[in-house]
């Protein structure tokens, strides 16, 4: 099954929240089941946009399930990274792997948060007790930055461009876990995206127009920020990029032990 929501069908439900830790931040829900059974708790994905406040601080902590991050606007830091936090980049952590501070500059940072199901929260590392819900992980951590095609070029592309992400990590990505941002010329189509060898697979379009081929759950047009999820088991997705070409990314969670 393939779940799927654009921007511009989500964004009206933009609200202010607080987090853990009491700071507010806005968050606008893509993909979250409405009625949350047993069932469906482990299986349906998770997806939100957070938009932090202007040097909001979100404190070191860490989830029960694995999750991709893909930062969007503004700027920021993580933990000890050098460079900082600009457009675009990913980051993945496993279940139970710490991380952070994520410290917004004053022109905010926006990021969404992607899971395979539904995480009940996040555990704070300077809260007491957190030691007891930890269990045992990989402890994978990948921080990668991407850049974006300008539009003329990506409308010019002669050909498929797939730029594996994770490759040059020094982990073991043999669950099959990876993360590639795939770069479409006009009508061009990326036919390699197979969900069923996967713990689930996530597909963000960044830029310009993508539609399924040949796909019965599916036979819409996708523009910028557009959150798509493909279940495991789900057969394989032939993706084709609209008059301008498409630039999106392909969040592959691992197989499930």
């Amino acid at each position: 099954m393939i779940h799927h929501k654009t921007k511009q069908e989500a964004i009206g439900a933009r609200k202010l929240v607080r987090s853990g830790t009491g700071e507010e931040h806005w968050r606008t829900d893509f993909l979250i089941a409405q009625e949350m059974t047993a069932d469906l708790y482990k299986t349906s994905p998770q997806a939100f946009l957070i938009e932090m406040t202007p040097e909001e601080v979100i404190q070191p902590h860490f989830h029960e399930v694995e999750q991709f991050q893909v930062f969007l606007e503004g700027e920021g830091q993580m933990g000890r990274m050098h460079d900082g936090i600009r457009p675009t980049v990913v980051h993945y952590t496993d279940a139970y792997t710490g991380y952070g501070p994520i410290t917004a500059s004053e022109h905010g940072l926006s990021y969404f948060a992607l899971r395979p199901r539904k995480d009940p929260g996040a555990i704070y590392l300077h809260k007491e007790g957190y030691r007891e819900r930890l269990r045992p992980s990989l402890k994978r951590h990948f921080t990668t930055p991407i850049i974006k095609s300008t539009e003329p070029v990506l409308a010019h592309l002669t050909q498929p461009v797939v730029e594996s992400l994770f490759d040059d990590k020094d982990y073991s990505l043999a669950d099959g876990l990876g993360a590639s941002i795939v770069r479409l010329g006009p009508g061009q189509v990326y036919a390699e995206h197979c969900p069923e060898e996967s713990g689930g697979q996530y597909v963000i379009v960044l830029q310009g127009q993508l539609k399924t081929v040949d796909h019965e759950e599916i036979s819409e047009s996708f523009q910028g920020w557009t959150v798509l999820f493909a279940e495991p088991g789900t057969g394989p997705v032939s993706l084709e990029a609209g008059d301008l070409g498409a630039e999106f990314l392909v969040l592959q969670f691992g197989q499930r032990s």
